[in-house]
């Protein structure tokens, strides 16, 4: 069995949650694009788990590959291994000897750089690294740190860097560079054997098709990695592969970080802006568009994972989503966060460029909310098969 999970949308979907609850069925857990720029968020017994470069299957002890798509900072890498062996965790972790690296003057640039925030980057240097791998001459490759790393193209880079001393920058990444050494191998060779054994693979996406660098919804406010499954085969060097499963993650909102456009976003022209939404709200209080996403916002704790930025906060977005579906061949969906909605005496949705209103739930288990996802796949056409009412892994329940 093969599996991948993408986000529908603009990422921060909860996907993590996905594949925590599903890696005790699989044997290998792959991180196939993106860099630390994304945050996967797994909540077990109560305990939070924050990752943003190891595959979520380290929860569950799976082989954890990091694939050759993915832009790895060394320093961030050496430090989430050691958190995760820390609490307990004890996954086989492979890095590929052919992922990029993240540099510090990528870092220096995407902070600096005018492009970072005109889209609203997380500024971790992921895409100043991926355009490095892109002009090539000047790339590092994680294979080179097994090498001198003292080598004239980066050498150079180093001596122009004014943040910090070129030396100790040196000392600092050898460090990382010689703890992560073991790690590093030719994953794509490891991949393939793994699915000649018929081993269960399970992939792990980054953001969302909605910030693919290609397929984006809002283009150049997109990511700079390819995000959907159709990239697995290359980002992964499995050029054979099959994927049975591919399931879509949605919440019943959406939500996105940093700059473009957000047709859905509450608060908005095409919202009708700051009029009033709400009449009967469960508290007596009338309700601005303001106040239902605060709302929102506070009881779905819409912050960014690796930036603590507040996401701005939409109504699910139908006409996004069926694209989506069209460009990932979903073949089911996982819908998110059917808490953070509940209590809201009605609930919006963009359909056909129109916000359309449904009755609100009080939990997962109403009427009203089964008529809401029932909407939802009559007009995506793929069932939705997964529902999650909170942040912990035991808070999901299975649709048939």
């Amino acid at each position: 069995m093969n599996t991948a999970t993408v986000g529908l949308a603009y990422g921060d979907c909860a996907k993590a949650k996905i594949v925590d609850i599903l890696a005790s069925d699989y044997d290998v857990c792959t991180r196939f694009a993106g860099g630390n720029n994304s945050g996967h968020t797994c909540v077990v017994n109560g305990d939070t788990f924050k990752l943003h470069l190891v595959p979520c299957g380290a929860l569950r002890n799976l082989v954890c590959v990091l694939a050759n798509g993915m832009v790895i900072d060394p320093l961030v890498l050496r430090d989430e291994i050691n958190f995760v062996h820390e609490k307990g965790f004890s996954p086989e972790i492979l890095v590929s000897h052919v992922a990029h690296v993240i540099m510090p003057w990528h870092r220096t640039s995407d902070v600096s750089g005018t492009e970072g925030s005109k889209i609203g980057t997380t500024r971790r240097g992921v895409g100043p690294a991926y355009a490095t791998k892109m002009h090539r001459w000047n790339a590092i490759r994680m294979g080179d740190l097994l090498a001198n790393l003292r080598e004239e193209k980066t050498q150079r880079f180093f001596a122009a860097d004014a943040a910090l001393h070129g030396d100790e920058l040196w000392n600092k990444y050898h460090e990382a560079a010689k703890f992560i050494q073991p790690y590093i191998c030719d994953t794509g060779k490891y991949l393939r054997q793994a699915l000649k054994d018929k081993k269960n693979l399970l992939f792990e996406g980054a953001q969302g098709i909605g910030l693919d660098i290609d397929h984006g919804f809002s283009f150049p406010f997109v990511t700079s990695s390819a995000t959907g499954p159709a990239a697995i085969p290359q980002s992964c060097g499995l050029p054979n592969l099959h994927l049975n499963r591919i399931i879509g993650v949605l919440k019943c909102h959406f939500t996105r970080v940093g700059n473009g456009p957000f047709p859905s976003e509450i608060w908005s022209d095409s919202c009708d802006g700051e009029l009033l939404w709400l009449n009967k709200h469960k508290h007596g209080k009338d309700m601005t568009m303001a106040q239902v996403r605060d709302y929102i916002r506070s009881r779905g704790n819409e912050y960014g994972t690796t930036t603590g930025r507040p996401r701005r906060i939409g109504w699910f977005h139908m006409d996004l989503a069926r694209e989506a579906v069209a460009l990932t061949g979903a073949t089911e969906i996982a819908l998110m966060h059917a808490d953070t909605t509940a209590g809201l005496p009605e609930v919006g949705m963009m359909v056909d460029g129109k916000v359309k209103r449904f009755p609100g739930w009080d939990s997962h288990l109403s009427p009203e909310f089964n008529d809401y996802v029932r909407f939802i796949e009559e007009n995506l056409g793929i069932p939705v098969k997964i529902i999650s009412y909170g942040p912990d892994r035991e808070q999901v329940y299975y649709r048939t």
